[in-house]
């Protein structure tokens, strides 16, 4: 193949502005979504749809409560809130996700230590979580990484044998199984997006479930009463601090409609994926995504991980490449905890120095550094790993096209 064929370098890309990819928008929207809406607006929003979608979501899942909030982020904060995690605490968990993964963690004033992944998954497991474990740590926030569920057998018994809780983040895996039982369900508590291009889309939610009571009773105090109990003849009094994370009735009404379709969306995803999976895992200096026995992968990302020792440039090329050929938002992951300079994402939000690269907690006198993060596994994943966000509307055109493009660059750059 001649240089002057890859798009990147001026050559006709594989899908093109009249033929493009499939985008991840518009979503797919259950008919019965306006019914549903149409009942809120005629209720003068004293209808009682997200109480329906919280009890929905909850059977679907097999598990005793669940309650809805405003986004991802806001079920973690409030997971880590109702589980007692504060000021100086430590909570472990994966350096490879999206900062919502955090925010809670640093809202609750409490200090993120990162476990290593095991760079064939793009997760986390048992072993690198117990090496991250300190006498500190008060809780373990675990990440579906791609929507794949990680092994989660050892995980549990690492929670049971140390009495840590573990919080699931799910939200790139709603209605995922591991060994027949839902992702989610696992650890204390589970955590789930329905953001607009999430799996089960409201455009705006999230939800977490759980099957202790006291837990469960704990985050709505926070999370929706803001921190108040209420007195019978008196009204609301308050004995902890707490937030406005309401789920609003228009977001349960779409979700309510949105899970009668999601198992079928994601049947459309893992479908889609495993006939590009087939085809490129043939293709020399491809590496397939590992995926734990009894688990599978929901793919809200799709990784496409390279053996660099078989191709003659870098990651970040590669993945300029495959977005070049109309792959749109393929491309390396930098923006993580690692960085092309291998820089701790940390330090951009706050927690990292800019000379000592220390953060110091007032409230117990210890230190926790950041700028001496080993995690190899970790680094040799963001470095030989591109990915993009996928649609459950992929066509066998877009199936065939995908293939294609990933085909035409792992033919030119290889050696």
């Amino acid at each position: 193949m001649k240089k002057e064929d890859l798009a990147l370098y001026g050559g006709n890309p594989v899908f093109t502005a009249d033929s493009p990819l499939s985008g991840v928008m518009p979503r797919h929207i259950n008919e019965k979504a306006y019914e549903y809406v149409k009942e809120v607006l005629d209720s003068g929003f004293s209808s009682d749809y997200t109480r329906r979608f919280e009890n929905e979501f909850a059977r679907l899942h097999n598990v005793k409560y669940a309650l809805g909030v405003s986004n991802c982020t806001a079920a973690i904060h409030t997971a880590l809130a109702a589980l007692g995690v504060g000021a100086g605490d430590h909570v472990v968990t994966t350096p490879i996700s999206d900062y919502g993964t955090y925010a809670g963690i640093l809202a609750q004033n409490a200090l993120p230590v990162f476990a290593d992944i095991d760079p064939d998954t793009g997760c986390i497991n048992a072993k690198t979580l117990e090496k991250a474990i300190t006498p500190y740590t008060k809780a373990i926030v675990i990440v579906h990484w791609h929507g794949l569920i990680i092994d989660m057998d050892p995980v549990v018994a690492l929670s049971k044998r140390t009495g840590i809780p573990v919080i699931e983040d799910c939200c790139q895996c709603p209605l995922g199984e591991y060994k027949g039982k839902k992702a989610g369900t696992f650890g204390t508590i589970g955590c789930f997006s329905t953001d607009a291009e999430k799996h089960l889309s409201t455009e705006h939610g999230g939800i977490l479930v759980t099957d202790d009571k006291a837990l469960f009773e704990k985050a709505t105090q926070y999370a929706i009463m803001r921190g108040a109990y209420v007195v019978p003849g008196y009204g609301r009094k308050y004995d902890m601090f707490g937030v406005n994370y309401r789920l609003g009735q228009m977001e349960g009404a779409v979700g309510l409609a949105q899970l009668e379709t999601l198992p079928m969306l994601n049947d459309n995803r893992k479908r889609t994926c495993k006939a590009i999976s087939d085809a490129t895992y043939k293709l020399d200096g491809i590496l397939p995504l590992v995926i734990p026995e009894g688990s599978e992968c929901l793919y809200w990302i799709y990784p496409v991980i390279f053996d660099m020792q078989k191709f003659n440039t870098d990651i970040k090329t590669l993945g300029d490449a495959l977005c070049a050929e109309g792959i749109e938002g393929c491309s390396q992951i930098p923006y993580y905890l690692i960085t092309d300079g291998h820089e701790p994402m940390i330090k951009r939000h706050g927690l990292y120095g800019d000379t000592a690269c220390v953060f110091e907690c007032q409230y117990q006198k210890m230190k926790l550094r950041y700028d001496n993060l080993e995690l190899p596994g970790a680094r040799k994943y963001v470095s030989r790993t591109v990915r993009w966000v996928i649609c459950d509307r992929y066509t066998d055109r877009d199936v065939e096209k995908i293939i294609e493009a990933i085909t035409k660059v792992v033919t030119y750059f290889h050696i």
